[in-house]
């Protein structure tokens, strides 16, 4: 099987099987992947405001096809988060404050940027808005921008803010495929058409007491603009247990799936069949039973556990790892970083969540 990021990256479709992916933050994980409830030792009155704003948005209407609040339409629009729809602009919001950023990349930013980083935060876990309503149609927090500090775990608002500016870039880069010949068409037929869920498509459509529900999210796919003809990637984040980042990638260029867990496990938890099952019910309900036949989906192999591919060595980065992961996935860019370059992603991340674009941690070429 070839790689998926190109022949510099070879790919391990089965490799020794490693321990267990241990927990992120703490919690012994269940037996499944269970967005259904939360772990035992996981007490909401005692969590952040923040992370207690995300358990609430997970768990709610399962048992339909409807989208969650902050959805956000490939076109950017779509209902707003509650209460946020009479939120006014934060007045400390300014738009210049990191254009003079420098190049994207992982390495650390200057003295002057980390210090602007941390003042996003500075009112530490409190709900004040940073800024005003970003692209995934969520109201960021100083407390979801104390989180891309130090080691802690990111939450549903950070993950799904910034998997939204993965849309938005795509979107930009198919427009730019139309267009005159330019550096932004010629990154456009360079990167990969990719197309990323959010994080509760997954506890939608499986929970580990009713199974497989692939009625629940039925219209997802529809309704968000997923053309299954016309992309390269999915992209579907898991949250294992609510304690461990995970994403599945189905690599359709290479009739693939791919299960990319920071730790470097395998997928012991059975997430790629649960995803393969979609995929194949969401072809039949876009391409018909005879085009879902031609996918092929069920011969499609699985990579996962490649010894190429970075592993995190902290206890709390997984999300991190697992949006850079992505990433480097979409723009053909082989994913060489490391722990060690941890911190300064996580700055730079605050900045493209900030400025609602991917102009800081992106790598500028791509490298395959």
């Amino acid at each position: 099987m070839s790689s998926p990021f190109g022949d510099g990256v070879p790919a391990a479709d089965y490799p020794a099987e490693r321990p267990a992916s241990p927990s992120c933050r703490g919690a012994a994980p269940k037996a499944g992947p269970d967005n259904d409830g939360l772990p035992a030792a996981h007490n909401r009155a005692e969590l952040p405001a923040s992370l207690a704003r995300s358990d609430a948005a997970s768990e709610g209407g399962l048992g339909d096809d409807g989208l969650d609040d902050d959805w956000v339409l490939p076109d950017g629009s779509g209902p707003l988060p509650p209460a946020a729809a009479a939120a006014d602009a934060p007045p400390a919001f300014d738009s210049s404050l990191f254009k003079d950023v420098g190049e994207a990349g992982t390495h650390p930013l200057s003295t002057e940027m980390r210090l602007a980083v941390a003042r996003l935060s500075s009112g530490g876990a409190g709900d004040r808005p940073v800024l005003p309503l970003n692209h995934g149609r969520i109201l960021l927090s100083e407390a979801d921008f104390l989180l891309l500090e130090g080691e802690n775990w990111l939450n549903d608002e950070v993950m799904n803010s910034y998997l939204a500016l993965f849309n938005k870039r795509d979107k930009a880069l198919r427009l730019a495929r139309g267009s005159a010949a330019s550096a932004a068409t010629a990154a456009a037929s360079i990167s990969r058409r990719t197309f990323c869920f959010n994080t509760y498509l997954f506890g939608r459509m499986y929970s580990r007491l009713r199974g497989y529900n692939g009625d629940g999210v039925r219209n997802w796919g529809i309704k968000l603009g997923l053309n299954v003809s016309d992309v390269d990637r999915i992209v579907v984040p898991i949250n294992l247990s609510r304690v461990h980042w995970v994403v599945v990638v189905v690599d359709v260029e290479h009739q693939s799936f791919m299960y990319f867990d920071p730790y470097g496990t395998l997928d012991d938890q059975g997430c790629v069949p649960i995803v393969r099952q979609w995929l194949y019910d969401e072809a039949v309900r876009q391409l018909g039973l005879d085009g879902a036949r031609a996918l092929d989906v069920s011969a499609s192999g699985i990579v996962e556990g490649n010894v190429d591919w970075p592993e995190q060595m902290d206890a709390g980065s997984c999300g991190v790892f697992s949006l850079l992961f992505v990433n480097c996935l979409a723009a053909r860019v082989a994913p060489r970083f490391s722990q060690s370059d941890i911190p300064a992603v996580r700055s730079r991340m605050a900045v493209d969540l900030y400025l609602d674009e991917l102009s800081c941690s992106s790598l500028a070429e791509p490298t395959l």
